[in-house]
């Protein structure tokens, strides 16, 4: 027979669980805000030397040159595809010999957080910032930075709105002879001093708008849904990952309801409830 101390013990520490869990969530549900999504079209496409200027807020003040840049004489020549930054602007990067700065490229769903060490600014190098470099001496050819031969990878952007940080993304594909760069769009967050990640364009709300006890929550890898009792039980539950994609869509029935999520990965996720009413309760959860 199962000690009855071993178990009020085991019940105690699930609680308390919860009640961290239950936190988090809150805390977490304060964190969120509006992204702002510029798809660029048709994509900006570069083969020649030239520039663009990245205006992510639409201000008439951009916060980066792009530039395409090549020289060549008898036994030299370079090719190189830079950023230069305005206004304190910052990108996600490392510094090559210490002092250059390399943005680099993001995988779709790698975090851009205000807490990151590698945020590289216009203190680096008066703003110049080299996404991919060519050079060739006499016969022998050299390559620099994260860029070279990617394919719709992301750049963190931090820039400042009215001295507020804000934070987002540009989406590019450069070849492996700095020969093509292709911008494809950007996004940013509209809130300030909130992060993101790459690919991002979807902010969902993650207020709760019905007060009382949680009505989406989660435990043990499993979401729990609970609306009063003169709410109609007819609705939709949307799982979304930190991506905005979709991954599991669930039709509420009764008035509580449990949504096992064992087969998602771990990571951070956006569970979204969508009443027959129009009335919609989200919050952003931790499997």
């Amino acid at each position: 027979m199962s000690n009855p101390l071993q178990m009020n013990n085991t019940l105690t520490k699930k609680l308390k669980a919860y009640s961290i869990t239950a936190g988090s969530l809150t805390a977490a549900a304060a964190a969120h805000g509006q992204i702002i999504y510029t798809d660029i079209s048709p994509d900006i496409n570069i083969t020649t030397p030239s520039n663009y200027n990245l205006d992510m807020d639409n201000n008439g003040q951009p916060e980066m040159d792009m530039l395409l840049f090549s020289y060549a004489d008898s036994i030299y020549s370079l090719t190189t595809f830079y950023l230069l930054a305005y206004n304190n602007t910052a990108t996600l990067g490392d510094l090559y010999q210490v002092f250059v700065p390399f943005p680099f490229a993001l995988n779709s769903g790698d975090s851009i957080s205000p807490s990151s060490p590698n945020w590289r600014d216009t203190s680096a190098l008066g703003g110049r910032q080299y996404m991919a470099v060519v050079t060739t001496y006499y016969s022998t050819t050299n390559t620099y930075g994260y860029w070279l031969g990617t394919t719709d990878k992301y750049l963190g952007v931090r820039f400042s709105i009215n001295n507020q940080l804000h934070y987002g993304w540009v989406r590019l594909s450069i070849d492996s002879a700095v020969s093509q760069i292709v911008i494809k769009d950007y996004a940013y967050q509209a809130a300030p001093g909130i992060g993101l990640t790459a690919g991002q364009t979807n902010a969902i709300g993650m207020e709760e708008n019905t007060a009382g006890i949680p009505r989406i929550h989660v435990y043990d890898r499993t979401i729990f849904v609970n609306l009063p009792a003169e709410t109609v039980p007819d609705g939709i539950l949307e799982v979304y990952n930190a991506t905005g994609q979709l991954v599991r869509t669930e039709t509420i029935t009764q008035q509580s309801m449990r949504v096992g999520a064992g087969d998602l990965a771990s990571g951070v996720y956006f569970v979204q409830l969508v009443l027959a009413n129009g009335e919609k309760i989200s919050r952003k959860v931790y499997f």
